[in-house]
């Protein structure tokens, strides 16, 4: 019979708490392995030569609650009338949300100026030509 040789996966168990541990952790799984960088890196952060890694397991945590924080639930309700719109709702450029009544600007006195916008856009995107580029003309 021939002899099949071991192939390594880099899947071993944790040598702290008998869960799957890999060669590139250093044979520990995420959690001792970043409990034990932690330590290791405890002493370094209070110096001026603080890694950035260590920087990124620590602000892991407080992105994700500000992550959490900043989202905000769409609106299921019109702004004027309070009537649900459910998924027919109209969000307005004023930053509300209007049922099939109130979205137009005119009907829920909206603070935005269309006609003003409007008039920068065209001035933007159309600039007027160059009175010596039309002599070439």
């Amino acid at each position: 019979m021939e002899e099949v040789p071991e192939i390594d996966l880099g899947f071993r168990m944790c040598t702290n708490c008998g869960l799957h541990g890999s060669s590139a952790t250093e044979g520990l799984c995420f959690k001792c392995y970043c409990a034990r960088f932690k330590a290791e890196h405890a002493g370094s952060a209070s110096s001026s030569s603080a890694s950035p890694s260590m920087a990124v397991v620590d602000d892991f945590s407080e992105s994700a609650a500000a992550t959490v924080v900043a989202w905000r639930r769409k609106p299921k309700r019109c702004h004027m009338c309070r009537k649900k719109v459910g998924l027919l709702g109209f969000r307005c450029r004023c930053g509300e949300t209007y049922c099939g009544q109130h979205r137009h600007p005119e009907l829920h006195t909206c603070t935005i100026d269309y006609n003003l916008t409007g008039r920068k856009r065209i001035k933007c995107e159309n600039p007027l030509p160059d009175p010596q580029n039309l002599s070439t003309i």
